[in-house]
């Protein structure tokens, strides 16, 4: 990775190592290639059932440079192993329903019930980021890109939240 070679590498994109380079994501059409290549019957066969993270511009973007590529590389090696695949996996499932926790939260009229599904959005939040580097890193496993390995998750929050995030994996029923 890039950067001080003394500093511990620094989480930013499972497909960018650049933050620059996801940024060239937002707006992007499928190029005119990919149907002459059957490219778009490839991308859209993989993204089935996943149109809720609009992965589509992130098959758009080439790489131009080794080091990109290898960083790719790095992390298809490193979800080919099974337990680093499970801990995304989880992962994902966590924040999908965290999210699908924010639209019921949206859904409904009465102020402390929204608050409450809020809340538990943001239980499911801080259990799913706080456990991801837990479980893709201590099995033992040695795990190449630095995207997959310790992550330090910092709350976006006060200070005065903290103890209500560091408990986030508590649940009760509503």
């Amino acid at each position: 990775m890039r950067g001080r070679p003394d500093a511990a590498p620094r989480f930013r994109s499972i497909l960018f190592e650049r933050p620059e380079d996801a940024a060239r994501t937002d707006h992007i059409d499928e190029p005119s290639f990919f149907a002459d290549l059957n490219l778009d019957q490839l991308v859209a066969a993989v993204t089935v059932g996943r149109e809720e993270y609009q992965l589509r511009p992130f098959f758009y973007v080439p790489l131009h440079d080794g080091e990109a590529v290898r960083y790719r590389h790095d992390i298809l090696r490193d979800l080919e192993k099974e337990p680093v695949l499970a801990a995304v996996q989880a992962f994902a499932g966590q924040m999908r329903q965290m999210r699908e926790q924010l639209v019921q939260a949206g859904k409904l009229h009465y102020r402390y019930q929204q608050e409450r599904w809020f809340l538990d959005a943001v239980a499911s939040y801080c259990a799913a980021v706080s456990t991801l580097p837990v479980s893709t890193c201590s099995r033992g496993d040695s795990v190449r890109s630095a995207s997959t390995s310790p992550i330090t998750p910092r709350p976006a929050a006060s200070p005065r939240w903290y103890p209500l995030l560091a408990c986030g994996t508590a649940t009760s029923p509503r």
